[in-house]
């Protein structure tokens, strides 16, 4: 695989409506120590110099009641490796899937059969309050994000299932998709 070392990331904030997600501190520094440990960014990501990654949108929220989740698609390619091709991590075309409290961030996973390349569950995460409770459409937040089983595999189970990766950034969902995947009840108020 083709990319560049992962110390020298291109300079230059990354905006929203962009996912952006930092993956796994420790894990970075890891890839970074290797003699061969290369990342690459294409198909619609971009790498920061804080090494956060974005994921451009690829439409916008969305009600799926075949999920009943507000959803969202990103899409970009990132990839790393090192180990002399020992390891391989590739997180793909996410997509952020949003009800009640928390969500799930699903990647395109490798084609069973010749078939259409099938989604895994790569990250669960809890939706925390706007960091700008003046203008909550500024930016959602992913926190306490952890590692589903499939996500556990994404990494070859290096880390377990439950395992901490670091928060996303996110285009939040609009208010009228938030109150239908979450219906406000009594006692609690409307955002």
């Amino acid at each position: 695989m083709s990319g560049t070392p992962l110390s020298p990331a291109r300079p230059g904030p990354v905006a929203l409506p962009a996912l952006r997600w930092g993956v796994k501190a420790s894990f970075l520094r890891y890839l970074a120590r290797m003699p061969d440990g290369r990342c690459s960014v294409t198909d619609g990501a971009d790498v920061a110099a804080d090494r956060t990654f974005s994921f451009s949108p690829d439409g916008t929220w969305h009600l799926d009641p075949s999920v009943g989740a507000a959803v969202h698609r990103f899409r970009g390619d990132v990839r790393f490796s090192g180990h002399h091709g020992l390891l391989f991590v590739r997180i793909a075309d996410p997509v952020l899937e949003v009800r009640g409290p928390g969500g799930v961030l699903s990647i395109c996973g490798a084609p069973v059969d010749a078939g259409p390349p099938r989604r895994l569950p790569l990250l669960t995460f809890d939706l925390a309050p706007p960091l700008h409770p003046d203008d909550p459409g500024v930016c959602g937040h992913g926190v306490r994000a952890r590692l589903t089983s499939a996500g556990a595999e994404v990494f070859d189970l290096v880390y377990p299932e439950g395992e901490s990766l670091d928060d996303l950034a996110f285009p939040p969902p609009p208010a009228a998709l938030r109150t239908a995947i979450d219906p406000p009840r009594r006692g609690r108020p409307t955002p």
